[in-house]
């Protein structure tokens, strides 16, 4: 429970600084982040909208992102103590992000634009780091031996019995 607890504050916080970065992005030339902001924001932001998709998708816990094996982790530890309502309250929050996030990507993607903004894609000085950060969702979805590995250690690291009482 605590490794998988350790790679969830890591895998969430890296879908979470994808998503702060683009909604800066969306301030910056949208005027907002509402979503009467970003209505068809993918028009004029194609590659910052692309980001926030694999973000979002991250949030829910998608199967190939950071979010999932978080997720999945996080259910596997609750039922192996026979936590079943905090297993069910992980899958639940799961769903109910398919509902907001979908929201925003319905409102990024098949909305019509119908506030002015800055045209164009956001600087490649921050597009870069959101492909970074978006990226990396993917990488520590699929690639799970790393943050396993050093959670593990820390788990340990962790646990009272390792702890000196001195």
């Amino acid at each position: 429970g605590l490794t998988a607890s350790i790679i969830h504050l890591f895998n969430h916080g890296i879908t979470k600084l994808t998503l702060f970065m683009i909604a800066g992005a969306y301030l910056i030339r949208r005027r907002g982040s509402l979503l009467k902001h970003l209505e068809g924001a993918a028009v004029t932001m194609p590659w910052t909208s692309a980001a926030a998709v694999i973000g979002l998708l991250s949030l829910i816990g998608v199967p190939g992102t950071a979010g999932f094996i978080s997720k999945w982790l996080l259910v596997e530890a609750s039922l192996e103590k026979g936590l079943w309502p905090v297993a069910i309250s992980i899958i639940l929050s799961s769903l109910l992000a398919v509902i907001y996030c979908w929201k925003i990507v319905e409102t990024i993607y098949f909305k019509e634009n119908l506030i002015p903004s800055k045209e164009g894609e956001i600087s490649k000085t921050m597009l870069i780091p959101i492909w970074v950060s978006a990226i990396a969702c993917i990488y520590f979805g699929l690639n799970t031996d790393i943050t396993i590995s050093v959670a593990e250690i820390a788990a340990q690291t962790l646990q009272p019995d390792n702890v000196n009482n001195n």
